[in-house]
């Protein structure tokens, strides 16, 4: 066998001699590495090799997984049994240049010129098998959605028993041995459209086999090895069915395309179907030559059956649609309008003042008022179901977007109102100790006296008023409820300490479940070594929280735990898209500030009612006619959302079901304290259950959009804020617009960069006809089309 190449040999090639060469081998995934089996040279087993590493071409062994078995280079040679010589021919006429190797003082590769074009698809094909060195022995092709080909897979069978695939696609008028670009039709295309139920398999011969019995199968170029590469959105609204193969790749295969499908809109119902008595590695072909007795149409009839009863395709965690390649939701403005006066016209004022989006003022503003009004009040949706005035809420966005202006400027009035507070209670304190004097006094004199009765009584030590604090560790927050059972504001600049101080004095999450609890505005007992009292007991905890964090911070800072737990589900998120600073000469007018301060003020001012015990509980409002009508038919919707969605989600929509009453409450209130004479004092109204409704709607919106990144590469990072910069764009551009952004670097990237959108499905190609002054045409990238 030819020497393999040693990783010095790879680092000096990649360094300057070859780097068009090892960067076409990077990219070559099925084309020239076509997932045959050979055996590795560490273990010997005779198992699947795939690319991990595109700088360098390494390859991984899915036995031993030991990787860097050798570049892309001596991987042809040792999959082959080719020389070095051929190797380099076979890369550079894949990469179009046909030079061999680059000169190691040429400072830039040479552009790899157009492929190699034949008159005919025969011809194409031809000039395939003479570089495999034997005939095709099968032929597969692909055709666009008006039945014109133009692609085909050609299967080779090698004098070693094994086989290999190439591909011959149209290129311009003629064909050229080499796969079609991206996004690349499914096998057998026109069957698809007027399908009501459609069998996804990894391969063409199984796809023939399905449709042998009456199926409608098909499947993506290059099977298991590229379905990022196909279009599957003919697919969306149908009933697919995923039946993998019976091996570790079939389940990444339908892993991979269950993720894409479940981005399309309007999005299929997936199932998986595994079929039984498989071998390793047997596939439907197999399944049904062991039942080639049978007649078609029971087969049919038996294969429908297995599929109605299959499982429903469930994505992989952390997140429903992580690692998708479908396109990204859009973001949706935060709808300022379904909020009462005064909040809509301040929370408008304050985002032209700092010069940001709204939803950076509008989100820590919610989370404050609501705090504002505590344990004063509470809404009734039924016998036995309450839910509180509290809500947690949190800006994600990087540094530099204004989020930390926003929320003080939300949050000025309660602030102003604690730094009041604390002045007060500093005089307190002063005129506490001179008691303390006179009580010392006192209490002498009473010891030296024979007179008897009673002792002086030591005066009580001042508390502050608390409207919010920024300590997060739960026994110095219960002892701030104890002192304070209206309740508190938890706001954190930086959201991320409140996330560590789980752990602060405990090893593991054990502060974790306590703050489920405080969401629910339950009782919670915390029993101290130290300090007095020993047990403090808050019958009602009542926590707002808000704050900001930067993205992977928070994704960081959860982790799987609090996936798991609920924790994440109970935050409403909102993260706009960022935006240039502008500057600005609006300001915040003082009367639109006194305003807000106002409404926080008489929100303060909201009393609890004395219970049963006489300990004050809040004030119930229940729903009237109209509004108990709009909230059944909300939760009865939103009900057949949640049950159609799994895991994280699932959990938020969970308590997106709480926060739409809980926003109703705060609407209402809000209403009700600024005089809007329709808003009565017992009864929550139709228009307040409205707009609770549309805000928790847009919160979970939001949630799907920010869910979906959680499980991002950098490759899905990239192309969602290439997305974003077209947007702010104004939703189309050319390949010289986004190079002076700073994408691409050269005209060929910048228009591969957009071409990975348009496989993504974020949009589509438009020609551009020369101008009135002539010139050449081009074409332009338009977001959504």
């Amino acid at each position: 066998m030819p020497r393999r190449l040693d990783a010095s040999e790879l680092k000096q090639r990649a360094a300057g001699r070859w780097p068009a060469i090892l960067a076409a081998v990077g990219g070559l995934d099925a084309d020239i590495l076509d997932g045959r089996n050979h055996p590795c040279p560490r273990c010997g087993g005779d198992d699947r090799f795939s690319l991990v590493d595109e700088a360098a071409g390494a390859l991984l062994c899915r036995k031993c997984f030991s990787s860097r078995n050798g570049d892309g280079l001596a991987a042809l040679q040792w999959l082959n049994g080719w020389t070095l010589p051929r190797a380099v021919d076979a890369v550079a006429e894949y990469i179009g240049d046909g030079t061999g190797p680059q000169s190691a003082n040429r400072k830039r590769a040479r552009p790899a010129a157009k492929p190699k074009t034949y008159p005919t698809l025969a011809a194409a094909t031809a000039a395939t098998a003479r570089a495999v060195g034997t005939s095709p022995t099968a032929t597969w092709p692909y055709h666009d959605a008006a039945g014109v080909e133009v692609a085909t897979v050609v299967r080779f069978d090698l004098p070693d028993g094994d086989k290999t695939f190439r591909m011959v696609s149209r290129s311009g008028d003629g064909w050229a041995a080499r796969g079609p670009d991206p996004p690349r039709p499914l096998y057998r295309l026109p069957e698809l459209a007027d399908a009501p139920r459609v069998f996804i398999v990894e391969g063409e011969k199984c796809a023939d086999a399905g449709r042998s019995v009456g199926l409608v199968a098909t499947c993506s170029m290059n099977g298991a090895l590229a379905p990022q590469k196909a279009d599957w959105q003919p697919l969306a609204g149908k009933d697919v069915v995923l039946c993998p193969d019976a091996d570790e790749p079939g389940e990444e295969y339908i892993s991979t395309v269950g993720g894409i499908l479940a981005a399309l809109r309007p999005a299929p119902r997936i199932k998986v179907l595994r079929l039984e008595g498989l071998e390793p590695g047997g596939d439907l072909w197999d399944w049904l030559e062991l039942r080639d007795a049978h007649e078609p149409a029971e087969l049919t009839e038996t294969l429908h059956g297995l599929a109605d009863d299959a499982p429903n395709w469930q994505p992989q965690s952390p997140a429903v649609a992580a690692k998708t390649v479908g396109p990204a939701l859009p973001w949706q403005p935060f709808p300022t309008a379904a909020l009462p006066e005064p909040m809509a016209g301040f929370v408008s004022a304050a985002a032209r003042a700092v010069g940001c989006d709204e939803a950076l003022v509008a989100v820590p503003l919610l989370a404050g008022l609501a705090a504002a009004v505590g344990n004063s009040r509470r809404v009734e949706l039924k016998r036995g179901w309450q839910e509180p005035a509290i809500i947690w809420s949190a800006v994600v966005a990087e540094s530099g977007t204004a989020k930390s202006p926003a929320m003080e400027l939300a949050l000025r009035p309660i602030r102003q109102w604690q730094k009041q507070a604390m002045a007060e209670h500093a005089e307190a304190v002063a005129a506490h100790s001179v008691d303390v004097l006179h009580y010392e006094k006192e209490l002498a004199a009473w010891r030296k006296s024979k007179t008897g009765g009673e002792p002086p009584e030591r005066p009580d030590e001042p508390t502050a008023a608390r409207y919010w604090t920024d300590d997060c560790t739960l026994e110095a927050l219960a002892l701030l409820l104890l002192q304070n059972p209206r309740g508190l504001l938890c706001a954190r600049d930086e959201l991320a300490g409140w996330l560590g101080s789980f752990d602060k004095y405990s090893k593991g999450s054990g502060d974790a479940p306590k703050w489920l609890e405080l969401w629910g505005g339950r009782s919670i007992c915390i029993d101290r070594k130290t300090g007095n009292p020993k047990t403090i007991f808050v019958p009602r905890a009542a926590v707002s929280l808000c704050g900001c964090i930067q993205p992977a911070v928070l994704w960081r800072a959860l982790g799987p735990e609090h996936f798991q737990d609920g924790l994440a589900a109970r935050l409403l998120l909102a993260s706009p898209p960022r935006r240039a600073k502008r500057w600005t000469e609006a300001d915040i007018a003082p009367t639109c500030e006194w305003t807000m301060a106002e409404l926080f003020r008489r929100l303060y001012e909201l009393e609890p009612e004395p219970g049963p015990d006489g300990e004050p509980q809040p004030v119930t409002l229940r729903l009237d006619g109209q509004a108990k009508r709009q909230w059944v038919s909300f939760f009865d919707e939103h009900a057949e959302e949640t049950a159609a969605l799994s895991g994280e989600l699932a959990a938020v929509w969970a308590k997106l079901e709480a926060y739409a009453a809980r926003l109703a409450l705060l609407v209402h209130l809000v209403r009700l304290v600024d005089g809007d004479s329709t808003a009565g004092p017992e009864c929550i109204d139709a228009d307040s259950v409205a707009a609770g409704v549309k805000l928790a709607r847009w919160f979970g919106h939001e949630a799907r959009r920010l869910y979906s990144q959680l499980s991002e590469t950098e490759e899905d990072t990239a192309r969602r804020q290439l997305a974003e910069l077209i947007g702010r764009l104004g939703g189309r551009v050319t390949p010289r617009d986004i190079r002076h952004h700073g994408y691409g670097g050269d005209a060929d990237k910048a228009e591969m960069a957009l071409a990975e959108l348009v496989t993504a499905g974020v949009g589509q190609w438009q020609d551009v006809p020369p101008g009135p002054g002539g010139g050449r045409p081009t074409r332009a990238f338009v977001l959504g089309a």
